[in-house]
This record gives structure tokens, sequence and C-alpha cells, in this order.
């Protein structure tokens, strides 16, 4: 039986909600350099959520939710926001050249390269990105 964890996006407390993430996986069993990788990932997506929302002035509506099952941890990071075009984005690869991302856009390819899965949905104007992540506990080695 999992739990989930809803956190409303505030960008002045970006590293601590990177921080309470971390904190969440370790809990829940995952090895701290799994934590690392995943928390990362999370990190970013939300980030870009909360940076690239089209809120109204006062309007908040990105929000991480953290659903915690007994072998994996989902992440769905939502936000107001131009659609993305993810299906076209390809996962990092360490053989491309490095500089073709000095401009930015590196989050996405980096995401999909450390997580086990990444769904990208779109529902009534708002963009739901999944991270899932599965880990090995003690109890299921």
């Amino acid at each position: 039986m999992g739990y989930s964890v809803r956190i409303k996006g505030d960008e002045s407390l970006l590293e601590r909600t990177w921080d309470f993430v971390h904190f969440l996986c370790i809990q829940h069993g995952m090895k701290e350099e799994e934590a690392d990788v995943y928390s990362v990932a999370i990190g970013e997506a939300y980030t870009n959520a909360i940076q690239y929302s089209k809120d109204e002035p006062g309007e908040n509506n990105s929000e991480l939710i953290l659903y915690f099952e007994d072998e994996e941890i989902v992440a769905k990071i939502i936000n107001k926001g131009d659609l993305i075009d993810f299906e076209n984005i390809n996962a990092f690869n360490t053989h491309q050249d490095f500089l073709q991302y000095s401009a930015g856009k590196l989050g996405i390819p980096l995401i999909k390269t450390v997580v086990d899965d990444v769904v990208y949905e779109r529902i009534n104007g708002k963009n739901i990105v999944t991270l899932i992540r599965k880990f090995c506990t003690e109890n299921n080695k």
C-alpha cells in the first residue's frame, strides 16, 4: 500500500523541495545514490514547470505530486504552460556533442536518461510529466 505527497509550486522554496524529495526517497527505501539522481530529475522538471508556467498574476498552477509504492516512486509534475513536443526530444547520449546544449534545453534529455519511464500528457491546457523510478529495497532484492 502506498501514499502520496502534494507540493504546490513556489520558486523561492525549490532548494528545500529538492531536499525534501531526496529525504522522502531515502526514507522510502531508495539507496542514497539513486535518490540523488532521481531527486535531480524531479527537481529539474519541477523547476522548469514553475519557471515556464503561464499562470495569471497571483495564480500558481504548478504542482508536484509524489506517489510512493513498494518498489517505485512516481512523480507527476503539472503546470499550465505551452505544449511540449516531448516525443521528439531524445534522451541524452554520451556520444553526442555536449556543446549542442550550450544554449540550454538539456533538462528533458537528461531526465529521460535517468528515469525508468517518462510519460507526457496534455490535459485541459496543462502539461503533466510523469517520472517513474523503480528501485530495490532490502526487502525486494
